[in-house]
């Protein structure tokens, strides 16, 4: 049995995660943690059903109303028309708010996971750098070049990384655009 008191790795980075995005969640204002609130009913089933109900009854109320005496509605239910059209422009106007947020997000999420991976590469090339002097350094061990580990032993150059994809990108899109 471990005697070990400290935390499991997974369980850590659990816990970090979680503070992190508690973190984020504190400092969004309340005016927006409402519209989300507001925009994730929306994009429920029920949502749908309540609004065809609603449109239903409008036209049947108004129907039956005017058949008894005038109705609320006349003609081709222009109010309802504003209606509808007022709640589209509020439902998208709130997705917008909502999606601006979630973008944001994901933007300082996508420079994290970069930022870990540089960090990682470094790591891992040291760590090959370190099994090589070692390799070289034991005499019980054979002497042999490995030009790979060499190579590997290199952290990857961010810029020099995303000039050979632009590179390779517009290859291949000239190629696919040439046949």
């Amino acid at each position: 049995m471990d005697d070990d008191k400290s935390a499991h790795p997974v369980d850590e980075a659990v816990r970090a995660i979680a503070e992190i995005h508690a973190d984020t969640l504190r400092q969004v204002p309340r005016s927006q943690l409402g519209i989300e609130w507001l925009i994730k009913a929306i994009g429920r089933p029920w949502f749908a059903y309540a609004l065809v109900t609603f449109v239903a009854l409008w036209m049947i109320v108004d129907l039956v109303a005017g058949k008894f005496h005038r109705p609320f509605d006349p003609q081709s239910f222009p109010w309802l028309e504003l209606i509808v059209s007022m709640m589209s422009l509020m439902i998208a106007a709130l997705i917008l708010i909502t999606e601006n947020r979630q973008g944001r997000l994901a933007d300082q999420r996508e420079q994290v996971t970069l930022q870990m991976a540089l960090v990682i590469d470094r790591k891992a090339a040291k760590i090959i750098e370190l099994l090589e002097s070692m390799r070289k350094d034991d005499p019980t061990l054979p002497d042999r070049e490995d030009s790979q580990a060499e190579r590997m032993a290199e952290a990857t150059d961010l810029r020099s990384a995303v000039e050979r994809l632009e590179r390779e990108t517009t290859r291949a899109v000239e190629e696919s655009t040439s046949d």
